[in-house]
């Protein structure tokens, strides 16, 4: 397959890919574990079932290769799949640590702007995020069935 015939988002993530292999097959080659990664937003110009589908990677790669991961991300999809992996016992919440940036000057009264959020032994989260994050899916989708509701009556 041709990478100019793929979208945006997978030829950006195809440097990463094979970073990871070649120190994470190295870390395994000379017995050394202590590689840590940071990666940027790597669901921009993803498809959401990908963005889920990064954290197959990032597992895969974390228990292959000993690797650990520092990833500042927006997507709901792969903060998701990684509650998924923790309830169905495939990861453990010590695998997670999720923190949460409020913006400067928007920071509820109590919060810290940093807040620190664990994946439960179930799946669940220790806490919220702030407003839009998880909510805005939820809060469009009402919009619009409120809307449809009106028109009808």
């Amino acid at each position: 397959m041709n990478l100019a015939d793929l979208g945006y988002g997978i030829t950006q993530l195809v440097p990463m890919i094979l970073m990871i292999g070649h120190y994470g097959s190295n870390n395994q080659k000379f017995g050394s574990n202590n590689h840590i990664f940071l990666v940027e937003e790597p669901e921009t110009n993803l498809h959401p079932a990908f963005q889920s589908k990064l954290a197959d990677f990032f597992v895969d790669a974390m228990n292959t290769f000993k690797v650990q991961f520092i990833i500042e991300t927006h997507s709901e999809y792969l903060i998701r799949k990684l509650q998924y992996f923790t309830a169905k016992k495939e990861i453990t919440p010590a695998d997670t640590s999720i923190y949460y940036f409020y913006e400067p000057g928007k920071v509820p009264e109590g919060e810290p702007q940093v807040k620190k959020l664990d994946i439960l032994e179930d799946g669940r989260l220790s806490g919220t995020f702030g407003p839009g994050f998880f909510d805005e899916a939820d809060s469009l989708a009402i919009d619009l069935f409120t809307l449809q509701n009106l028109k009808s009556n």
